[in-house]
Formats: structure tokens, sequence, C-alpha cells
């Protein structure tokens, strides 16, 4: 397929149309009345707490809901020394509807998350999110891919596996994909289609996709979208080793007062596998990105007497980089690393460079437990002056997270610590630590 997933869109999705949408009590009750009572119409033996409600013998239905509570160091975001502290509830019941078979695998998520402070009750939202995801066919003959997704948010997206989102499971990356100015209500869109045909010792894939975040007025944010095609060829060389080349045409449709930016990236790849569980994939290339000057009156915010060029156009060394290495049978590392040119959500007629990476650490030490590891850095970088200064922030996360899986798989108990330190020379640093214990009943 396209390569969307190694793009930020999937978590720090560009910008659309924003419409309010809330879930209303009635909603609410009927989604609530139907995890009780679906069992009681299935035409299917059931398969269990914890396997699912079992509709047909390729199809499963599971209803779940998550309880945690969170001690916040720093719900306000505050400056170092005028920090005040809070705790916070988060329940979010969800939907899972997952039907798989020979030639096909559809999977349908829902889920909604409620949040109340203890004193910050200002603070306190509801939000939401669905995604889909359709895999039609086999790659040997043609491979169909269809992923859709639509969230309203506030904090950062959901990126625990409680909401039984499999491409998160036994993650420990503490992707840090967002700045401190994109943490307010917000709406995400994304759409993607692609098809992939593969040989013994070819493959193809190509797609094109879509992805949008759209802001409150009051905050006084720029809306921005993006729209990219892109296309994935490889020849695996040997049993272990993959040569490939990817190539992106896309472009950023922006509310900050630029025209529309185009771009093209393309890069060279390695990809070996020494096992079935360890894979390193190194891609290497460059980016051009297509700006040009801005039009329109200059923003207050931009200072351009003191530039040497108001000109936004680049072309920079473009990286994207990740590996799972098996280091024992309980053990996995993980690494991730990738750059791109992005317009700025804060600031008028600006883009900015984005550099992030992460290392985890899975380890396994029973089946019924498992603990990851994970430290994230991001860095970004702004093409232009801000107030007269070269602007760079900076974001360092570490996460810890303790997770125990009873047999059946429908409970769950888990720790989670989580740190992030953000410096920046055109906003308020600050430090912030969650501490959360959680609890996860799945049917």
């Amino acid at each position: 397929m396209c390569d969307a997933d190694n793009r930020a869109l999937s978590e720090t999705g560009p910008e659309g149309n924003f419409v309010e949408m809330k879930f209303s009590a009635f909603t609410m009750a009927c989604a609530v009345a139907l995890c009780t009572l679906t069992p009681c119409f299935c035409t299917e033996a059931d398969a269990g707490p914890g396997s699912g409600i079992r509709l047909a013998s390729d199809t499963t239905f599971s209803p779940f809901i998550e309880a945690s509570y969170t001690y916040d160091s720093n719900p306000l975001l505050l400056p170092e020394g005028e920090e005040l502290d809070d705790y916070f509830l988060d329940i979010v019941p969800a939907l899972s509807f997952i039907k798989q078979n020979d030639r096909q695998s559809l999977s349908l998520r829902g889920w909604y998350q409620i949040r109340k402070y203890d004193e910050f009750t200002p603070l306190d939202d509801d939000t939401w999110q669905e995604n889909i995801d359709w895999v039609y066919g086999d790659t040997r003959d043609l491979q169909l891919i269809l992923s859709q997704r639509h969230g309203v948010l506030s904090d950062y997206e959901f990126t625990q596996g409680d909401t039984d989102a499999k491409n998160q499971s036994g993650e420990a990356l503490l992707r840090m994909i967002e700045t401190r100015t994109r943490r307010v209500h917000r709406a995400l869109d994304d759409i993607g289609v692609g098809a992939s045909h593969e040989t013994d010792k070819t493959f193809i894939d190509i797609g094109v996709a879509y992805a949008a975040v759209a802001f409150e007025e009051e905050d006084g944010l720029y809306d921005w979208s993006e729209l990219l095609a892109s296309g994935d060829v490889g020849y695996r060389a040997t049993d272990k080793t993959v040569l490939g080349a990817h190539v992106e045409l896309g472009q950023h449709d922006s509310d900050n007062e630029l025209d529309t930016v185009d771009w093209l990236k393309g890069r060279l790849s390695t990809q070996y596998e020494p096992t079935y569980k360890t894979k390193i994939k190194i891609g290497a290339g460059l980016e051009s990105h297509n700006a040009g000057d801005a039009t329109g009156a200059q923003s207050a915010d931009l200072d351009t007497a003191t530039s040497d060029s108001t000109d936004l156009d680049r072309l920079i060394f473009h990286y994207d980089a990740r590996a799972i290495w098996a280091v024992t049978e309980k053990t996995d590392l993980q690494m991730f690393g990738r750059n791109e040119m992005l317009p700025t959500s804060a600031f008028a007629q600006n883009t900015k460079q984005i550099n992030q990476g992460s290392v985890g650490i899975v380890y396994r030490p029973t089946e019924t437990i498992q603990t990851t590891l994970g430290v994230s850095y991001r860095s970004d970088d702004y093409t232009r002056l801000i107030s007269g200064v070269n602007a760079f922030e900076e974001l360092l996360g570490g996460q810890l997270r303790i997770v125990y899986d009873n047999r059946r798989r429908w409970l769950q108990i888990y720790l989670k610590a989580r740190y992030e330190e953000f410096t920046s020379n055109i906003q308020d640093d600050y430090v912030q630590l969650r501490l959360t214990v959680g609890l996860n009943l799945k049917y």
C-alpha cells in the first residue's frame, strides 16, 4: 500500500473541515444495550469472554470497556515552578468487529472516551474515534487495501492496546509526534486506498491517501490537509534481503496563509530479515518541498526583516528507518526514525522540518505479563524566523508500561508511567509526568 503509515498522518494527521460530532445519551445507551444483549440473539455458538461473540465461523464481535485513573503532574502544561497537579478518570467503552477468511479481512473498531478531572473540571471532555481496515485478495494475484479513520480528540491520540488496535500491539515505541500546540480539541480524518502484487522475487505497492486535521476556531490554530500518491517496488536479492525504492508525490493545503505546497520524496531502501521475527529496514533519499513565497500580508509572528530569505522551498536529506530485533525468546528491541517537512499549525506563513526517533524494549517474563519501555525524541526546526528567532523545539519522552493479561484474555490490568519534557525558544518549556493504573474487560 502507500507509505501513509510511515508518515505522521495516523498520528499527527493533517487538517480538513471540522464537523463537531458528539455521542448523545441515547446513542450511548443503545451501545451499552447492544453490548449486553448481543449474546442473546447470536445464531452461532459464543466464543466466550476474551475471544468475542462468534457471529459466524469467520466473524467475531467484541464489546469491551476500560477504566483508568491517572495522576497528572502538570495538566495545564505550565512552566517549571508553576505546575499545578491533578487526577483524572478515563472511561472508554468500545466495540470491535472482525471478519477474516481466506479472501478478505475486515476490521471495524470504535471507542468513546469520557475524561473527568478532580479539580480542573473545565478540562473534562468526551472524545471518540472509529476506524475501518479492509484487505481483499492475495498479493500473489492482486490485493486491495482500504483504510479509514475519523476521530475527535483533545489529548494525544489513543495509543493503548486497550482499544484493541492490533497495529499497536506489543509496541514499546513512544512516538512523540505532536507538539504542544496540537494538544487541543481537534478532528482527524484519514482515508487510503492501495493495491499490492508480488512474485517470488518482486513486489509492487501503489496507493493514494488523504488526511486532514481541523481545530476549533477559538484555539487560533490553522487547519491543513494532505493528499498524496505513492509507489513502492522491491526485489528479493536473497532469501533474507530485499532491495526497494519508494516514490511519493503529495500536496499540502493549509489555512496558515501559504499557497498550496507540493512535495516529492524518493528513497532507496534495504530490508534484512534474518528470522521471521527480526526485521531491519533502512531507507534514505531526498525530499523536495516546494512552498515558494507566501502570499498576502505578513503575519505578526513572522519577522522577515532579519531573515536572509523568505523562500520556503527546501531540498532535504530524507530518511525512514525501523527495526524489530528478537534479542531473545522473551525480549524484542524496537527502533524507529523518520523526518519530513510539514506546514505549521501555530504560526502563519511557515513550515518546519520534523526529525523523530524512538527506541523501545518489549519483555515478556511470563505468558500473562508484558513489560514495555520506550524513549522518544522529536525536534521541530522552523523554516522562517519567528519574532526574529530561529525557532526550534524539542520533545523528549519516556514510557514504562506493565500489563497483566489473564490466559483467556478477557481481563487486563496495567500500570503506566509516562514522562515528557518540552523545550522551545518561542514557547514556554514544560515537564509533565503521568502515572496511570487501568483495568480492561473484554468479551
